[in-house]
């Protein structure tokens, strides 16, 4: 894939693959990658052996068929037939479909599946419901003992509460994102059970820098990654 341009270091891909997924075996599994842009994750899950992988990525519609053609010529070349684009929202595509899954991935797309409810989750508790009727369609989406990862980052962090942008994200927009206990609150009120919390590290420090520095100071201090794993419990 380095030579497509979805993966610039090897190494470094490898750890940023391990800092979201562990020690995950997908092989056999069924994937959905909600806000999956070129299909990174997509075609990571599919080297992994998974036996069936759908991205959705509505900003892939018929205005952008250059993306649509790139996915297509990496699916021919590299012999991923199941891997599947879907070019709509996760909203319009749970309910249309009735399809589950084993794995739910959410990368750094959470806050745009509705964001003027993300933008107000904190002081409108009818964001908060659409959020939760969100999280709710995960968990449906989910096969029983499933898992949904989600990474994202965080709203407050070191240089905000100072009153300056971070240096490190200084493009991210934090009013749409939320603080790491947020999200949990609402997915466990939709009927997930969180099994994980982990704090990203820059890839490029590898295993030393996650012993280091996966902690909410550092994170809080530098860009304010993070990765939550949630289950869909056996009824």
């Amino acid at each position: 894939m380095r030579d497509e341009g979805l993966c610039r270091n090897p190494t470094n891909m490898r750890f940023h693959m391990w800092q979201l997924f562990e020690s995950y075996n997908f092989t056999g599994r069924t994937v959905l990658d909600i806000g999956g842009g070129r299909g990174q994750l997509s075609f990571f899950a599919a080297s992994q052996n998974a036996s069936y992988v759908k991205c959705l990525e509505p900003s892939l519609d018929g205005s952008n068929s250059d993306c649509q053609e790139f996915f297509r010529r990496i699916t021919a070349k590299y012999k991923l037939d199941r891997v599947h684009l879907c070019p709509i929202t996760f909203q319009d595509y749970s309910i249309s479909r009735s399809e589950q899954f084993d794995c739910v991935i959410s990368n750094a797309s959470i806050n745009h599946l509705d964001e003027d409810a993300c933008a107000n989750l904190l002081i409108d508790s009818s964001a908060r419901d659409r959020f939760r009727g969100i999280a709710a369609s995960m968990r449906d989406t989910l096969n029983p003992g499933g898992r949904l990862v989600i990474a994202d980052c965080f709203r407050r962090n070191l240089w905000s509460d100072l009153g300056f942008r971070n240096p490190i994200a200084a493009s991210i927009e934090r009013h749409l994102h939320h603080q790491p206990s947020i999200w949990i609150s609402i997915f466990k009120e939709s009927g997930l059970r969180l099994t994980g919390l982990r704090y990203s590290t820059f890839n490029s420090l590898g295993r030393a820098g996650s012993v280091l520095m996966n902690n909410w100071l550092s994170a809080y201090c530098l860009a304010g990654n993070f990765v939550m794993t949630f289950e869909r419990p056996h009824d």
